[in-house]
């Protein structure tokens, strides 16, 4: 028994390391797509009352590559101006965001800093890509007033082409229990017409592509040649 064990033990982190070594690694090229200017509607609610309109805002954000190292860059940045349309007593307030997205190693996964003009405090939010569903997830947390954590998930789900989405925001509160997540914004987004030129598509969902491609020029040959099995 005692041998056993051991042997399950010995083996266990090679397993890991194994599966681990199977999953590719994350890249911002993987979010090629974000790169260019988009406009963005967002609808805000009140925290604590999912169903209440607080405000709605509009706006422009700018993405591009930056801060590089021996010539590959790290980061992309994204630059977001905004201004309220609809809500009591904010109607025409405009603020500013920064968003800084780049791999971090030591987490093994896609990082997202955020500084926003009208937040004393700022965010930092795990990003993950499922090129297969073009979603695009943002899991973090956000300091609140009286010490109050904002724990949140942002999912955004992109068309075909990847050059326009819409957006859902959720969020538990820890004033809230800790199984209440609720609805904080909803959004859509639209990447302006100038910047769709380049046709930016996920790394994987390119080759997603390219596999499917493969497989169907494949198919077409393996049919040609039963066709000319049956002249002959």
């Amino acid at each position: 028994m005692r041998t056993l064990l051991l042997i399950g033990f010995c083996l266990s982190p090679l397993a890991a390391t194994a599966q681990d070594a199977e999953k590719p690694v994350p890249s911002i090229q993987d979010l090629d797509f974000m790169i260019g200017e988009w406009e963005i509607e967002n609808t805000i609610y009140y925290h604590h009352e999912p169903d209440r309109l607080l405000f709605v805002e509009q706006g422009t954000k700018t993405c591009e590559y930056d801060l590089s190292l021996n010539g590959e860059n790290r980061y992309i940045l994204c630059r977001g101006e905004w201004t309220v349309t609809e809500g009591s007593q904010q109607v025409g307030r405009r603020r500013e965001t920064l968003t800084a997205i780049s791999y971090n190693r030591f987490l093994g996964s896609l990082e997202e800093i955020g500084v926003y003009s009208n937040w004393p405090s700022h965010g930092a939010n795990r990003v993950s890509l499922d090129a297969e569903s073009s979603t695009v997830t943002i899991e973090g947390e956000l300091m609140l007033a009286n010490h109050i954590v904002e724990r949140l998930q942002t999912v955004l789900s992109y068309n075909d082409d990847f050059t326009a989405y819409t957006s859902i925001n959720v969020a538990n509160f820890s004033d809230l229990p800790i199984t209440q997540f609720n609805r904080v914004f909803e959004g859509q987004g639209k990447k302006c017409v100038r910047t769709q030129s380049a046709h930016h598509y996920p790394v994987r969902f390119v080759k997603i592509q390219q596999k499917t491609r493969a497989g169907e020029r494949g198919f077409l040959q393996f049919q040609s040649r039963r066709a000319a099995l049956r002249l002959t």
